[in-house]
């Protein structure tokens, strides 16, 4: 990893998260567009990085020194650089923020074409690296009858509290409840194995969707029920187990789902999730195939967990 060079599109997460989780995994260079260079100097955790970026002036010539690319861009944005990078033999590796376009229609077609271009790529479905999900994974090996998962996920997102026009607001866009939040716990459920969605109903105004309730189950294994608010007054992230007898069981009692073991050192700066992200680095460049089936899973339980849900206001 220590010859490679990354570039990085995206301003916000994509500098003061996938630089240093990148950096901080082993890759010897960034490449970053010149037009970031404010924002990046900006952050004071970031200079340690300094040294170690390549600014370019253009998209073709962050592409063309670079061996993969990391787009931490909005999903209506990001399937344009994605195909970009396809086109160029030299571009090996790719990350892609979830989710990979605004809707799950346009994220298959992105994916068989990834898929189809042999590159080494992976999404940023990340809960697979928190303590709390390690915990439902070994609780299912061992639970046989019925009970069920609580997973209870409430916060105030940034964009209602400060009444923000962002695209992390609108359905359309590839934000909202489900797209932009909930898909991280879809593509957990994914991974579980769990295909079927037995009920959704989601809260929407004006295109936007704030909260969602849904129930998923899999032959022989707990019914897991989501309940996911992003309007909510207060933070919270739990996780319990409610077995046939009634007993209850936590998990997790959290402020937010990376308020875990993984988060980093209170006194170390940036963002506390680079522990996490980078774990995701460090799988792009660990060969697997099986990755290819849970992302399509993944999106084939999106599709199902909207395409049933009911909408109220």
């Amino acid at each position: 990893m220590k010859d490679k060079v990354i570039a990085v599109y995206g301003s916000g997460f994509g500098l003061y998260g996938y630089v240093p989780a990148l950096l901080e995994s082993g890759i010897e260079r960034i490449a970053l567009l010149d037009r970031y260079s404010e924002k990046f100097y900006a952050r004071s955790e970031l200079s340690r990085y300094a040294k170690r970026v390549d600014w370019q002036t253009s998209n073709s010539l962050i592409l063309e020194r670079a061996d993969g690319a990391v787009v931490s861009l909005s999903p209506y944005q990001q399937p344009g650089v994605v195909y970009a990078c396809l086109k160029r033999s030299n571009i090996r590796y790719l990350l892609l923020e979830k989710p990979m376009a605004p809707t799950p229609q346009e994220s298959m077609v992105l994916l068989n074409a990834l898929i189809e271009s042999n590159k080494c790529f992976r999404i940023g479905y990340n809960f697979r690296f928190t303590s709390w999900a390690e915990r439902i994974v070994s609780l299912l090996k061992t639970w046989r009858g019925k009970g069920e998962v609580s997973i209870f996920w409430s916060f105030h997102a940034h964009h209602f509290r400060n009444n923000i026009d962002s695209w992390k607001r609108y359905d359309s866009l590839g934000g909202g409840a489900i797209r932009f939040y909930g898909i991280h716990l879809i593509a957990l459920m994914s991974e579980l194995g769990y295909t079927n969605v037995d009920s959704s109903f989601a809260y929407r105004v004006n295109g936007q969707t704030y909260k969602w309730i849904a129930v998923f189950s899999k032959i022989s294994f707990p019914n897991i029920r989501i309940s996911l608010d992003t309007k909510s007054d207060t933070s919270v992230f739990s996780v319990k187990s409610h077995n046939a007898d009634g007993e209850i069981c936590s998990l997790a009692e959290l402020e937010d789902p990376f308020s875990c073991d993984l988060a980093r050192e209170s006194n170390e700066e940036g963002d506390r999730r680079i522990p996490i992200l980078k774990k995701v680095c460090m799988s792009l460049f660990s060969p697997s195939s099986s990755e290819n089936s849970w992302y399509k899973a993944t999106i084939n339980l999106w599709e199902a967990a909207e395409s049933m849900a009911v909408y109220s206001k």
